[in-house]
């Protein structure tokens, strides 16, 4: 009933929950070098007023998050996981994503109250706090009576120091305070 489309790997199915009739799932290995995935519906729904929630759990598989929804009128979605971001998942052995009937009323609560997280907004917001902390470095004096002088090649070296650090490691950005 359902799909799932991983970059550079081949496309599965989604297998249904021998427990929970309206359950589908599949363990996916190292999640942490999974960006995006794409979940769709192989055939249309056919249940009135419901659609699918798209969940995502770690072991022991016990708390699933969730990542979004579909239903008739949007068949398939690309989820942005930010698993990468992670330290956590760096050492786990995988990943359960699962797709869920349920109510649509329910589903839309849930998009409400608990909308998909913008990974790459985030990482951007991190990047650009970053770069404000790098050049506020320049700053003399204190408070209302500093001043900020820059050199020239501020963002030059800003960019030189980003990319030492990102090879070394690409979730630093994440720890600027």
């Amino acid at each position: 009933m359902f799909g799932l489309v991983i970059p550079g790997r081949p496309q599965t199915d989604l297998l249904q929950d021998p427990q929970n009739s309206y359950r589908w799932g599949v363990e996916v290995n190292t999640p942490a070098s999974i960006g995006e995935f794409l979940v769709f519906l192989k055939t249309p729904m056919q249940i009135p007023n419901a659609g699918v929630g798209v969940y995502f759990s770690f072991p022991p598989f016990a708390d699933y998050e969730f990542l979004g929804a579909l239903d008739d009128s949007k068949p398939s979605d690309l989820f942005s996981t930010g698993w990468s971001l992670r330290p956590e998942v760096e050492s786990c052995p995988a990943v359960r994503v699962c797709a869920m009937v349920e109510p649509a009323a329910e589903l839309l609560e849930k998009l409400k109250t608990n909308p998909p997280k913008d990974v790459k907004l985030q990482y951007a917001r991190c990047t650009a706090l970053n770069l404000f902390r790098f050049i506020e470095s320049f700053s003399q004096g204190q408070g209302a009576q500093a001043t900020l002088t820059c050199p020239q090649d501020v963002l030059d070296r800003w960019l030189q120091r980003f990319e030492e650090k990102y090879k070394r490691d690409p979730n630093f950005v994440l720890r600027t305070e």
